[in-house]
């Protein structure tokens, strides 16, 4: 099941390569599979590196979120306009 979340995660990541916001969720939503994968086979994985990956997994989504307002302080408004723009493909 989680191999399946994976691949299902990792082929929207992709497919929403134009979507700013699906692609972090993608992201997330297959860093959260990894995670778990690699919880359940603790007899071959230390808690350290665990703990390690955790630490990855909240740095990227901070740094995602800093690329979202950074993105939106860009454009010079409050609006989420722009960010609904950065969310929507534009082949549509």
């Amino acid at each position: 099941m989680i191999k399946a979340v994976m691949f299902s995660s990792l082929i929207s990541m992709l497919w929403f390569r134009n979507s700013i916001i699906q692609m972090l969720l993608s992201l997330e939503l297959l860093l959260i599979s990894c995670f778990i994968s690699l919880s359940t086979c603790t007899s071959t994985i230390s808690l350290f590196s665990l703990m390690f990956f955790l630490t990855i997994m909240v740095s990227g989504s901070a740094l995602g979120l800093s690329m979202l307002v950074a993105s939106s302080r860009h454009h010079h408004s409050s609006s989420p306009f722009h960010l609904f723009i950065l969310s929507f493909d534009k082949n549509h």
